[in-house]
C-alpha cells in the first residue's frame, strides 16, 4: 500500500484526464503550479504519450525520441488531438501530434519510433552511468515535505499527485535528484504504460531542479526533447536534473533519466525566467 496516499488501486486518485468522445477533459489533478486555469506540462506530455501509444505498434517499435513544442500555456479546458504519420517504414515510424483547445493549436509533438532488433552489444557499447541512490531506502513523501514548503500556497494539481523519494533536497538551487511515481491514471480507464509514464515524467526536470532567481522569479520550460535508450521498467523513475540560465533569462535544463536498473535516457529543455504564481 502507498504510505503517502493510502490506496492500492491506480484509479483511487482521480485520473488526470477523463475522455468524452474525441475530447479529453482535464481534472483538477492536471493543473499547473503556475496557475489553476493552466495545465501542468507533465499532464500535457502524458496525454501526448497516450496519443503516441494509440498510433504506433509499440510491440515492434520503441520510442526513441519525443519532442514537444509548447507554443502557449495549455488551458484547463476541453482538449482534442490530431495525429498524423509523417513517415512509416520497416525501421522508422515518425508521428506528429497536435493538441488543440477550441481549434487553436496549443502544442505540437513529434515522436520517432525505431524498430526493436535484439542483438549482442559489446560491453564498451552499453550505456553505463552510475544510478543515483534509491528509490529503496528513501521515504516516500509528497512534494510539500522535501524542502518545497511554498507548494502549500499553490492550487491543487499534478504537482500534488506525484509520489516522490528525494535524494537531493536543494529545491530552488537549480539541481535535483528525485525518484518519481505517478499513482494515478493519466487517462481514466486506461492503465499507464511505460511510454505514457516516461512521457509525463519527461517534463519534470525543470520542476525538480527548479532555479529561483529571486523570491518573485522562477523558471519555466518552453519545450521537451527526450531521447531514450529503452523503455523504463518498474513504477519508479529518477529525474537527475540541473538548470542553468544566462543573464538574458534564457537557459537549459539537462536531465538524465533512470529506473532501478540503470540509465534509460536524457532530456533537454529550453527554459526562461518567469514570474512565480502567488495566488
Amino acid at each position: 500500500m502507498c504510505a503517502l496516499y493510502g490506496f492500492t488501486a491506480l484509479d483511487m486518485i482521480d485520473a488526470i484526464f477523463e475522455r468524452d468522445g474525441d475530447y479529453f477533459i482535464p481534472s483538477e489533478n492536471a493543473s499547473s503550479p503556475w496557475g489553476p486555469t493552466l495545465l501542468h506540462g507533465a499532464a500535457t506530455s502524458g496525454l501526448i504519450g497516450y496519443a503516441v501509444e494509440q498510433a504506433a505498434d509499440t510491440d515492434k517499435m520503441q520510442l526513441a525520441r519525443l519532442t514537444i513544442d509548447m507554443f502557449r500555456p495549455v488551458p484547463r479546458d476541453r482538449l482534442n488531438m490530431t495525429t498524423r504519420t509523417l513517415r512509416q517504414g520497416r525501421k522508422i515510424h515518425v508521428i506528429e501530434i497536435s493538441l488543440l483547445c477550441s481549434d487553436v493549436e496549443v502544442c505540437r509533438a513529434t515522436a520517432v519510433l525505431l524498430v526493436k532488433s535484439p542483438l549482442d552489444v559489446p560491453a564498451h557499447g552499453i550505456p553505463t552511468v552510475k544510478k543515483p541512490e534509491g528509490p529503496d531506502g528513501i521515504i516516500a513523501r509528497s512534494i510539500r515535505s522535501v524542502g518545497m514548503e511554498e507548494m502549500e500556497k499553490l492550487p491543487p494539481g499534478f504537482h500534488n499527485v506525484m509520489e516522490i523519494r528525494s535524494a537531493d533536497n536543494s529545491f530552488g538551487e537549480g539541481k535535483g535528484t528525485v525518484w518519481i511515481r505517478i499513482p494515478s491514471r493519466i487517462v481514466a480507464g486506461v492503465d499507464n504504460t511505460p511510454l505514457m509514464t516516461i512521457a509525463a515524467i519527461s517534463d519534470l526536470g525543470n520542476g525538480m531542479s527548479q532555479l529561483r532567481i529571486d523570491e518573485d522569479t522562477g523558471i519555466i520550460n518552453a519545450d521537451i526533447s527526450m531521447h531514450l535508450y529503452r523503455m523504463p521498467r518498474g513504477d519508479w523513475i529518477c529525474v537527475d536534473a540541473q538548470t542553468k540560465v544566462e543573464t538574458t533569462g534564457v537557459g537549459i535544463v539537462e536531465t538524465q533519466l533512470f529506473d532501478q536498473f540503470g540509465i534509460i535516457g536524457m532530456v533537454n529543455q529550453a527554459c526562461l525566467a518567469s514570474p512565480i504564481y502567488k495566488g
